[in-house]
């Protein structure tokens, strides 16, 4: 995976920070009539992105996916939803504990 991405000189980071940088490269709604007449994960909504952890002088310390996905609310799957921006915030969460594995020592993919 490659990241776009530059460290500016100018970042106010301290020689021990570490720089997280990423994209989002899938947004899907979903369909709530797939949820609803289907079920068992039809109709999902999704959201995923590529990260990258880098040090103060900008090199790679690792790089991992995250995705965050929503079945529905009824039972197994249904039509219940939840804003894309929610599932963008849990996703957001799920970054932040794949870092926290990472800075102790846990493999990160």
């Amino acid at each position: 995976m490659k990241m776009i991405s530059k460290i500016s000189s100018s970042t106010n980071v301290n020689s021990h920070g570490i720089i997280l940088s990423g994209i989002i490269t899938e947004v899907n709604k979903g369909s709530e009539a797939a949820r609803l007449w289907v079920g068992m994960g039809a109709g999902q909504a999704r959201i995923q992105g590529k990260f990258e952890l880098k040090d103060a002088a900008g090199n790679s310390l690792t790089q991992f996916t995250a995705r965050r996905s929503y079945l529905g609310g009824l039972g197994i799957g249904g039509a219940g939803m939840v804003s894309m921006d929610d599932l963008a915030s849990r996703l957001g969460k799920t970054v932040a504990e794949t870092i926290t594995q990472w800075l102790h020592g846990q493999k990160v993919e």
